[in-house]
């Protein structure tokens, strides 16, 4: 079984290897130094067992050593593996720290895409020495670019959730970032009819683009998504909060005032916003994930005038619903079968009533009061033999979901 130096002297008279290559072969051997270190220090006892008896070696692994009785060459060979990438660390780190300049950061990682090239080149030299205690150069090259930004910033290295991801490109010679999207929770109220809840292009403005207007101004982002629990109609308003994650992709900033990004939104007049705080991915899918009741305000109006008004109680329980045909262009054809929880009333006059309806959440709250041709069983209309007609529909509250008060 070869010990560290004869496994060195094995590699080194195929290949010249530099300190970093050559000390990467027995990386996870002692610590407190690095592989240069390594490398630099086998080469040296390497160099005095040559010249105390010459054997099978590649010259150009004693560049920079100088000998008693024999000479070496003055021209830097190129490493096998790196091709010399480990003397333009320096330039790297320069590199990025312009494209850095302009984003704002307390923390960072560095990734690594290898050429093809080094890395079978690498592969090659491990099958001559083994891997035992060997590191890959993709995580050397990382640590010790790493470790230069680190010093030069002053900034964290972090492994885990870092604001910003350096990744070196060598395969194609550039940096690029990636950078950790800022995500904001909140409720919103949409005070007025006519406008979407996410961006359309058939509408001048959405929901969506009221609220993140100001933080992509603020925080400087390349762009944004909205996640909301659910959404309204486009003709109906939502009186009650809605809860809601806003992420901001690629932000160059990532501190803000969240009160004052408020302001801002509520000085619309046509949305409100509440408990704006920064949150993480997590809670994107929690937002998701929500299935609360809603409470609905609708205006209804009925072809005849309405004698049985009572028997709107027949909705309560649950209902089938097939895919509103106004939807169905976007969305597949299937029977949902949704719950009723409570229905109100108040008469406005003979042929126009107001309801008050808790239903579950996804219900289709106009095909239940119209019925839809049928394909909502039973709906206010069947039940109340009378053609019937949604002229406004509000979101008024939300209710429960898994037996708790949202």
């Amino acid at each position: 079984m070869f010990g560290v130096i004869e496994k060195a002297k094995k590699v080194m008279a195929s290949y010249y290897l530099c300190d970093n290559c050559l000390g990467r072969l027995f990386a996870l051997l002692l610590t407190g130094m690095s592989n240069r270190e390594r490398g630099a220090a086998i080469r040296k006892v390497i160099a005095m067992e040559y010249e105390a008896k010459r054997f099978k070696i590649k010259r150009e692994n004693f560049y920079g050593i100088k000998f008693r009785k024999k000479r070496t060459s003055v021209k830097k060979p190129q490493c096998y593996v790196c091709k010399n990438i480990f003397d333009s660390i320096d330039k790297y780190v320069e590199d990025a720290l312009s494209i850095l300049k302009p984003y704002q950061f307390s923390t960072f990682l560095v990734g690594i895409k290898m050429c093809d090239e080094i890395v079978m080149r690498e592969e090659q030299v491990l099958r001559t020495c083994g891997k035992s205690y060997a590191e890959d150069i993709k995580s050397e090259l990382s640590r010790e670019i790493g470790k230069r930004i680190e010093l030069r910033t002053s900034k964290a290295y972090d492994k885990d959730m870092p604001d910003i991801t350096i990744i070196f490109d060598l395969e194609h010679n550039k940096i690029e970032l990636d950078v950790r999207s800022i995500f904001i929770y909140g409720e919103y109220s949409k005070l007025v009819r006519g406008i979407p809840q996410t961006k359309w292009d058939r509408y001048e403005e959405s929901v969506e683009d009221i609220i993140a207007k100001p933080f992509i101004k603020a925080l400087k982002g390349k762009g944004h998504v909205f996640h909301a629990a659910g959404r309204e109609d486009i003709d109906a308003r939502c009186l009650a909060y809605r809860p809601f994650v806003l992420e901001i992709k690629g932000p160059k900033k990532r501190e803000v005032d969240i009160e004052s990004m408020a302001k801002e939104i509520n000085k619309s007049g046509k949305v409100l916003v509440r408990n704006l705080k920064l949150t993480e991915r997590s809670k994107v899918r929690a937002v998701k994930k929500m299935a609360m009741d809603k409470i609905y305000r609708v205006v209804v109006s009925f072809r005849d005038r309405v004698k049985n008004i009572a028997s709107v109680k027949g909705i309560l329980g649950t209902v089938e619903q097939r895919t509103p045909r106004r939807v169905l262009h976007r969305r597949k054809d299937i029977k949902r079968y949704k719950k009723i929880k409570s229905i109100k009333w108040k008469k406005v006059n003979d042929k126009k009533y107001i309801f008050e309806i808790c239903a579950e959440s996804g219900t289709y709250i106009k095909e239940l009061v119209n019925g839809d041709n049928g394909r909502t069983k039973p709906s206010i209309a069947y039940l109340l033999n009378n053609p019937a007609k949604v002229e406004s529909l509000d979101v008024i509250g939300f209710g429960e979901k898994d037996g708790k008060k949202e």
